[in-house]
């Protein structure tokens, strides 16, 4: 299948790689752009004294942590595999990963560590994924254990649906997209709402969707796709696992 990809393009190109593998065609389109939020720097090492370990809800939080913190000796809590791996790319060695959500998280951080051994650093974009990102910290704090969030990274979304995609969604392209894959709700909503000002959102009609989660999925309303499909478990390995 011809499929698009939208999300940042590090994700993005992880992403076509692993599709070519599959025997897929990606088009990748990126609709957000991450900017590190340098001026946090001294805010993050402040955090992180007498912190017993990070916690990752995305890739895009490790690659940010990099950028800023020169510390690698904490254990690492992240979301999933995808930021587990990035977060052993870095160089932090200690690395437990979740199964995609907060209830995961939860779990993985009860099992590893004791709330009386120092708080936990949750490291942030600008936009946090709601409800799970409540439910983070409400369900940390529950079991008796301090977060502090500190913001790091803005993913930027496009102001306009960018030319490549435009030209592919239209009647006269001879380059029909097949499928999309979506991976957040803010990802979701940014795709429907750029498609539907650029007077497209009919073309989807044509097209199947692959959302990481119900949430997703819904973000999605009210464009109509051929199908719509929800990852069985909240993991990008998930979502691809359906295509096949």
């Amino acid at each position: 299948m011809r499929i698009l990809v939208t999300r940042p393009l590090i994700d993005s190109q992880q992403t076509a790689a692993a599709l070519v593998v599959r025997g897929h065609a990606p088009m990748v389109v990126p609709l957000m752009t991450i900017r590190h939020e340098t001026h946090a720097a001294s805010a993050l090492d402040h955090a992180l004294q007498g912190a017993q370990g990070i916690v990752f809800t995305s890739a895009n939080g490790v690659r940010a942590f990099a950028a800023l913190n020169a510390r690698r000796d904490l254990a690492a809590f992240t979301v999933g595999p995808a930021s587990a791996a990035c977060a052993r790319d870095i160089g932090l060695n200690t690395v437990f990963a979740g199964e995609g959500d907060a209830k995961s998280l939860h779990s993985l951080v009860a099992r590893h560590c004791d709330s009386a051994g120092g708080p936990l650093v949750h490291v942030a974009g600008t936009h946090l994924a709601a409800p799970s990102a409540g439910a983070l910290k409400t369900g940390l704090e529950a079991l008796g254990f301090t977060l502090r969030r500190v913001v790091i990274y803005e993913a930027v979304a496009a102001s306009v649906l960018p030319e490549e995609l435009h030209a592919c969604l239209s009647d006269n392209s001879p380059s029909r997209l097949e499928a999309a894959l979506f991976y957040s709700p803010r990802g979701s909503a940014l795709f429907r709402d750029l498609v539907t000002r650029a007077g497209l959102a009919g073309r989807c009609a044509g097209m199947r969707s692959f959302c990481l989660s119900a949430a997703t999925a819904e973000a999605l309303i009210p464009l109509v796709f051929q199908s719509v499909d929800v990852a069985p478990m909240p993991n990008g390995q998930a979502l691809l696992d359906m295509l096949d």
